[in-house]
């Protein structure tokens, strides 16, 4: 489809905010008003329209499969053209910005971290708290508190604090909870006077302080695990990329002379240190050619530190000069649907109609499809979670009976955990469904043992037997049919009495010594056979390869 043909079909609204190239333009782009295709006619209609190159226009997004949209997007509108255009994430950008410049940024060996390593670091940092640690789990899932020490320590580093600082405040918290009447005694009872501290109550309230205390000081043992893979994260880039481009004349005025117009996409959920980086960029300029795309009533990362009032920030900072855009027309839902979600929504104070002047963001059904449809939004309260998944459930068997598919029907909840009672109830009754959640790789047993055995490869091949701890658990991965649990039990009860030599020297002649059958005496020595070649393969092929034919083998 090409740009005119995607030109016709866009609204009023949507041509506006187009053909506004020059100056700083903000678009409030309600659910499903096509913010995605106003972006990527606008980059289309600038090359067009301007004798800009596409490398000369930066887009900003938040998450990689917003980025892949839009390339998609810009692809179908400028064909090979679109790749010149550059199109990052906020950490994207700043990543390139690093490799780059890699001699200033003085990280000349340094790669950013994957997902998969900070699991892996912070799995260390779990397995080597002390057993006094307020952090340690003995039972259950021990990894459980991984996602929430990466949260603390990613709001650290967004708000320049080190562990002192977090240490210092929950101090204060503790000496001003002393003091505090909600922990001290309104009557006297028993030993304790009208006044006394509550102990119970204030020992309640305190260790999650102290919890958070012992976290922050986390942080230090991450950034030496990190240096010592030498790796760095997301939160990082940002970081420095900001101290750079404001302490650095000619780097800031290198970006400010690569990039002439500027894009943003889910501007509202920027956090400080993202937006502070946008406003840095477009500095040069007294009305910058920024053009910024959000909606108040979506953010969905304040958890991450995202600030709706970024928005409203950008609107007093170009008030004088800025175009303001309303996407008020919606393609994906009925009239019911966006006014059951505007009377809830509308309870919210701190929106933008209530700053911006002569702002409506009612937003109107226009895809005659689904336009009209009259299922009215119900609300339904329960005294309980049971019967609340007990009504749900007693639904979806009604439907079922009335001949619905029940793979026509959605449950939506707002995170997994919520999910799991009722999915327990579901499998009791015998109803059939589908989860959308994604899985720890690192949790499926395969992935496991992959891991441990190419972790034993990698330490033998720098020093020998400085990975026979995990041989024991890799000898019991293998398909052996002949050699059983029990054996591989005596392989390593005969080995520990060799002290001055390791598993890889002794397998062999364990074998030979110990009352087994010939054919697992065979399947032994065809292991070791195999670790044998697998440890001369490792320096002569590809670590893909190395790893396909590991798991073909």
């Amino acid at each position: 489809m090409t740009f005119e043909e995607v030109y016709r079909n866009l609204n009023s609204n949507q041509k506006i905010a187009v053909n506004s190239i020059e100056g700083s333009v903000m678009v409030v782009a309600g659910p499903g008003t096509g913010k995605t295709q106003v972006l990527g006619a606008r980059v289309a209609n600038i090359i067009k329209k301007t004798d800009t190159s596409p490398e000369n226009i930066l887009c900003l997004t938040f998450t990689e499969a917003a980025t892949t949209a839009l390339r998609l997007r810009l692809n179908q509108f400028m064909g090979s053209e679109s790749y010149k255009v550059n199109v990052y994430t906020y950490h994207g950008f700043c990543n390139t910005v690093i490799q780059e410049n890699k001699d200033l940024f003085g990280i000349q060996d340094l790669d950013p971290i994957s997902e998969l390593e900070v699991v892996e670091v912070m799995r260390e940092i779990v397995d080597e708290l002390p057993n006094d640690s307020k952090l340690k789990r003995y039972v259950g899932d021990v990894y459980y508190d991984i996602r929430n020490l990466l949260k603390l320590f990613g709001l650290m580093k967004k708000d320049n604090l080190t562990a002192n600082d977090i240490i210092t405040q929950v101090d204060a918290k503790l000496e001003e909870m002393l003091t505090d009447e909600k922990y001290l005694y309104k009557r006297k009872s028993g030993d304790n006077n009208k006044g006394d501290l509550n102990l119970r109550t204030y020992n309640a309230d305190k260790e999650p302080l102290e919890k958070l205390e012992e976290a922050a000081s986390l942080l230090g043992e991450y950034a030496a695990k990190l240096a010592k893979r030498k790796r760095y994260d997301f939160n990082d880039m940002i970081a420095w990329v900001l101290s750079a481009l404001k302490n650095n004349e000619d780097l800031l005025l290198k970006y400010q002379e690569m990039y002439q117009y500027f894009l943003v996409d889910e501007y509202q959920d920027t956090n400080g240190a993202q937006n502070e980086l946008l406003y840095t960029l477009i500095s040069y300029w007294e009305n910058p050619n920024v053009f910024v795309v959000g909606d108040d009533d979506q953010s969905v990362y304040k958890f991450q530190g995202a600030n709706v009032e970024n928005i409203f920030e950008f609107y007093k900072r170009y008030e004088d000069h800025i175009k303001l855009v309303i996407l008020d027309q919606n393609y994906r839902s009925s009239q019911s649907i966006l006014d059951g979600s505007n009377a809830i929504i509308k309870h919210n104070e701190e929106r933008l109609v209530g700053k911006v002047p002569n702002l409506n963001k009612e937003i109107t059904a226009a895809n005659e499809k689904v336009a009209n449809i009259k299922n009215a939004l119900k609300v339904v309260e329960y005294p309980n979670t049971f019967q609340e998944i007990v009504s749900i459930t007693s639904k979806l068997k009604k439907l079922k009976s009335n001949g619905v598919s029940l793979s026509d029907v959605g449950i939506m909840y707002r995170n997994h955990r919520q999910s799991e009672e009722l999915i327990k109830y579901l499998e009791a009754e015998g109803i059939s469904y589908n989860v959308a959640k994604t899985q720890d790789v690192l949790e499926v047993p395969l992935v496991h043992q992959l891991n441990n055995f190419l972790t034993y490869l990698s330490l033998e091949g720098q020093k020998l037997d400085s990975g026979q701890h995990l041989m024991f658990e890799i000898l019991h991965y293998h398909n052996f049919r002949h050699l059983s649990a029990l054996d591989i039990a005596r392989i390593s009860t005969d080995l520990s009495k060799e002290r001055n030599t390791g598993w890889r020297e002794q397998l062999n002649g364990v074998a030979a010594k110990l009352e087994i059958g010939s054919d697992a005496k065979k399947e032994l020595r065809a292991f070791v056979a195999d670790v044998e070649f697998w440890l001369k393969e490792i320096h002569n092929i590809t670590l893909q390869m190395f790893v396909e034919r590991i798991m073909s083998k």
